[in-house]
């Protein structure tokens, strides 16, 4: 029941909302003068791409949850053949990059926090486009071995009928392989984030408190107030991002730890299918809310975003597209 209310209720509302919010701030980050000036808005626009194909996927296991309520052989040869991309290894590789590019905002708001002066030397479009590159990159390629652990096989019915069923590659079959390396993916893409976003996050809220005093005495500023609603944005992205990643972190311990039990069709199968659909369902949460992160506040993000797609017309009289209307998100 959990499993159906989550799978077919919940995932597919947030997936179907947050795919719409991420194609609009996408809409809103691309604006040329962004593209070109701001490092801020370029990880932005690489982590609404990742969350994007994250909600996608959601909205395909969806559909093919539903499918196999509807026709179970149809809706299995399906799962059966899309399973060893789709939901071994891309789905995994795009939450896993949603939470490197989280990772990678922390850490430039960080150097934004304790080294205002050098943050632009240090965190420049070059390093952080190459940044970016390299958390698709990796991320893609360490989890290539989970893309060959499964396989569809043809298996004929008493029917003389043809169905798809999943199946364990010989690699996949390697008593010695995917414990090992699965520890090894855990702890880099997994346990290491979230103690990366702990510190993180702990070390420029302690930043915040410190200098709140200073800065309320320098707030008639515009630079000193955005830079402090940056701040908070971006702290505030990273700990959804933090809440909603914990649980899935905890499932997978206690699937290491509690094996066979823990298992799909172990003693414990209930509670697994739980914590699972759970923890993919706040995974879903965590890649569709930037966009209300972003409009609660960035006030220009929202301006822009109301003379963009809201019938609004800028100051000057211009158009929707004006440069008039561009958000700019300052690194500095």
């Amino acid at each position: 029941q959990v499993s159906t209310i989550v799978g077919l209720v919940l995932i597919p509302f947030f997936s179907l909302f947050g795919s719409v919010g991420n194609v609009l701030s996408l809409r809103v980050l691309s604006q040329m003068r962004m593209r070109l000036r701001n490092v801020i808005n370029l990880v932005l626009a690489a982590l609404a791409v990742s969350d994007l194909l994250f909600l996608l996927h959601a909205l395909f296991f969806s559909f093919l949850k539903l499918y196999m309520l509807r026709d179970p052989v149809a809706g299995g040869d399906l799962r059966a053949l899309t399973f060893p991309f789709l939901g071994a290894y891309s789905s995994v590789v795009t939450a896993r990059i949603t939470t490197g590019l989280t990772i990678l905002l922390s850490l430039e708001r960080l150097v934004a926090v304790y080294f205002p002066i050098r943050a632009r030397a240090m965190c420049s479009r070059s390093s952080t486009l190459a940044a970016i590159i390299g958390i698709y990159t990796v991320t893609g390629l360490m989890f290539l071995p989970y893309m060959l652990k499964y396989r569809a096989e043809r298996r004929a019915t008493l029917n003389n009928e043809t169905v798809y069923f999943v199946a364990r590659t010989s690699l996949g079959k390697d008593p010695r392989f995917f414990p090992v390396y699965g520890t090894v993916l855990n702890t880099l893409f997994r346990f290491v984030p979230l103690a990366l976003l702990t510190l993180v996050n702990a070390l420029i809220a302690a930043a915040i408190r410190r200098t709140w005093r200073l800065r309320q005495t320098i707030s008639s500023t515009s630079g000193s107030y955005r830079q402090r609603r940056i701040t908070l944005m971006l702290l505030a992205v990273s700990l959804v991002s933090l809440v909603c990643i914990l649980p899935g972190a905890i499932h997978s311990i206690m699937a290491q730890a509690w094996a066979p039990d823990y298992s799909p069709r172990g003693a414990q199968s209930n509670l697994f299918v739980i914590m699972s659909t759970l923890s993919y369902w706040l995974e879903t949460i965590n890649s569709s809310v930037n966009f209300i992160i972003y409009m609660a506040f960035c006030s220009k993000f929202k301006t822009t975003y109301h003379k963009m797609f809201c019938c609004g017309k800028s100051e000057t009289g211009g158009s929707h597209g004006s440069a008039h209307s561009v958000v700019h998100f300052s690194n500095r």
